[in-house]
């Protein structure tokens, strides 16, 4: 993670000596001498390219002060994409024994097709796996790469405070969901909102209703649903899709499943599950 980016003039033209106006490649410096110069991503004159060390140091006066620990950092396709993630103290106590740990996750990509994001994921402790609200705007921070984008990094650990009231709000909706118990009709319901099933007769309409008995398996017999007051509630739903997506469907047919899991159709799939439990236990994210 210690290489840096730099951007790199772009040429055309038939002895490729036209410069092409107002964009230009990022590039790993320590690639520079690879086939491909180690380019990652096309952007604009205003782009501003944030190094990997500027974009992480914003936590650095916050681990200083023991509020949070440094938990694990890592790059996706070749650097395109990278990632720290932190740990804050305390923990949401969901119902019982099933507890849940908080983390803050910082991404930013050198591809130019997204903003440096900070926000939320919480991670279920009896499986590891994370509920993805980092990138869903719930006590989420994005920021675009204009301007003096360092300067907002840095300036971003104030918001600390905001990302833990978040998870007190967070972890009020966990129990509300834990709370409310969910009938099998309802429960199906509740899959078909996140999965919905094509109309039209064929594979794919087979295959989406071979996930939702899946989904019910695992309601019924996945990890950590036999923990006292967590079986047949909305809660158990959730926890099925996550099960689903973070270790069976999104891990087994990706090269990198955890771009999936944390910032791609994954994510996407469990943000909505997130969505929908709230709306079935009778929470308003308004």
């Amino acid at each position: 993670m210690g290489w840096d980016v730099q951007l790199q003039p772009i040429y055309t033209g038939p002895d490729r000596t036209v410069k092409v106006k107002d964009r230009f490649a990022v590039c790993r410096t320590d690639r520079l001498d690879q086939a491909d110069g180690g380019q990652l991503g096309v952007v604009g004159r205003d782009y501003v390219a944030l190094q990997n060390r500027e974009a992480f140091s914003f936590l650095d006066p916050v681990i200083g002060e023991g509020a949070a620990v440094y938990h694990t950092a890592g790059s996706l396709r070749g650097g395109r994409r990278v990632w720290l993630l932190a740990k804050l103290p305390g923990i949401i106590k969901v119902i019982g024994e099933d507890i849940t740990e908080k983390y803050v996750l910082l991404s930013n990509s050198h591809d130019g097709t997204s903003a440096v994001r900070i926000g939320l994921t919480p991670i279920r402790v009896v499986c590891q796996n994370t509920l993805n609200l980092a990138l869903s705007g719930m006590g989420g921070v994005s920021i675009r790469h204009h301007g003096d984008v360092v300067r907002r990094v840095r300036d971003a650990h104030q918001l600390l405070g905001m990302v833990n009231e978040s998870f007190d709000q967070v972890g009020s909706m966990m129990q509300q969901m834990a709370r409310t118990e969910i009938k099998s009709d309802r429960l199906r319901e509740y899959f078909e909102q996140i999965l919905p099933t094509p109309k039209d007769e064929g594979p794919q309409k087979a295959k989406v209703h071979d996930r939702h008995n899946r989904l019910v398996e695992l309601f019924e017999t996945g990890i950590g649903q036999d923990l006292p007051g967590v079986g047949g509630t909305v809660w158990a739903g959730l926890n099925a899709v996550t099960q689903f997506v973070d270790r069976e469907s999104y891990t087994a047919r990706n090269r990198e499943p955890l771009n999936s899991i944390w910032f791609g159709e994954g994510e996407r799939i469990k943000r909505l599950a997130f969505e929908t439990a709230a709306k079935f236990s009778g929470i308003s994210l308004n």
